[in-house]
């Protein structure tokens, strides 16, 4: 399996939003496929916590817990990418957090394969 993470709609495209609009990726468990997080609930009026505890950190374990390919679409080595608005003091964007977890499950970033492994 093949989990891709990254910013959702960056300048350019090449987000993960251009991935799901392709048709070519479906979320969740999907053998010899690309796992892209896709959940439509509606998160109006939850918190940047409240979304990371119930919905993109338990996709991210599942995917771990698979044994998915975790591959990225964003650069986990730049602070743009890890931080929102760039900033340390701003706290983690949600890329910053699974770059976090990630960590956390036992992967390290191979920049050769721009993918994390463990």
């Amino acid at each position: 399996y093949e989990k891709k993470s990254g910013k959702w709609n960056p300048p350019g495209g090449t987000g993960t939003k251009d991935l799901i609009e392709s048709g070519l990726t479906k979320s969740g468990d999907n053998p010899a496929g690309v796992n892209v997080l896709n959940d439509l609930t509606n998160t109006q009026g939850w918190s940047d916590q409240q979304v990371w505890d119930q919905i993109n950190k338990p996709w991210l374990d599942a995917a771990a817990s698979r044994g998915d390919i975790i591959r990225v679409v964003s650069d986990p080595l730049n602070f743009d990418n890890i931080y929102k608005g760039g900033n340390p003091t701003n706290g983690l964007s949600f890329f910053g957090r699974e770059v976090e977890r990630l960590g956390q499950l036992g992967y390290t970033w191979n920049s050769t394969l721009f993918q994390f492994v463990k």
